[in-house]
């Protein structure tokens, strides 16, 4: 097998350790944490990477604004990093 062959295998194996699925945003928590439908539940998920102000702290109800406009009533993919 080629170069390719071993790569293309090797990329399949990390995509099943990373689950993902789609979904829509119900609510925006704050600036770095969502509501997303999965499966008619309702599933909290925290952006990876991102840390914004809580809501109560200064510029808290900006970031929640911010994501809202981004993300808010949208259908979005969730790719799972870790576990909160």
């Amino acid at each position: 097998m080629g170069a390719s062959s071993s790569a293309s295998s090797q990329l399949t194996c990390l995509s099943l350790h990373l689950p993902s699925w789609e979904g829509d945003v119900v609510h925006v928590t704050d600036g770095d944490t969502l509501v997303v439908m999965k499966d008619r539940k309702e599933v909290d998920v925290r952006l990876y990477g991102v840390d914004t102000p809580e809501k109560g702290q200064r510029f808290g109800a900006k970031a929640k604004r911010f994501a809202a406009g981004l993300v808010g009533n949208k259908y979005v993919r969730v790719e799972q990093k870790d576990r909160d």
